[in-house]
């Protein structure tokens, strides 16, 4: 019966020095109530959650490091109602995140862990605020920028992650 005791104080411990240490706030939005944080880390894999500002889950995500980079290794986003709205298992397909009004926040495509292919968000209004696509995790092609109105404010170019000018990407293009 002690054996069991202290096994049992061992392990609460143990899960609640994680989740106590762990924590830390990446990211808290304006209005102090919805943030992302940092869960804990255990191995090479890392956890990240984000919450609505009535305190429910919006996404939980456990990323791999591997290579000095971090993957995607499963991802999990939910209606503010707290079902669940999507999920990836294995590093591969899309994920939609919302806003706490029910408005698509962003849509992100995953291939093999990391970020490919088109990706979209917009404003809590519902107006698009910017697009773009990634290339094997990095930034690569036509990034735009928009205002709260849909009105076009900036236009960025990357080639594999790197910001280059337009006529450089242009070159690019014809290679």
């Amino acid at each position: 019966m002690n054996k069991f005791l202290l096994l049992f104080i061992c392990i609460a411990y143990a899960c609640s020095s994680l989740s106590a240490a762990g924590k830390q706030i990446l990211e808290e939005w304006p209005n102090k109530k919805a943030k992302r944080v940092f869960e804990g880390q255990m191995g090479n894999y890392l956890v990240i959650a984000g919450y609505f500002e009535d305190g429910k889950k919006r996404l939980i995500m456990k990323l791999e490091k591997k290579d000095s980079k971090n993957y995607l290794a499963k991802a999990t986003s939910y209606n503010p109602d707290g079902s669940e709205l999507c999920n990836i298992k294995d590093g591969n397909g899309e994920l939609k995140v919302l806003f706490g009004n029910g408005q698509v926040e962003y849509v992100e495509t995953y291939k093999n862990g990391r970020l490919e292919g088109e990706t979209t968000y917009w404003w809590d209004n519902g107006v698009l605020s910017m697009t773009g696509s990634y290339k094997e995790g990095n930034k690569h092609g036509i990034w735009k920028v928009y205002d709260k109105e849909g009105e076009e404010e900036v236009v960025y170019y990357f080639i594999d992650g790197k910001e280059v000018k337009e006529q450089e990407w242009l070159e690019n293009q014809n290679k």
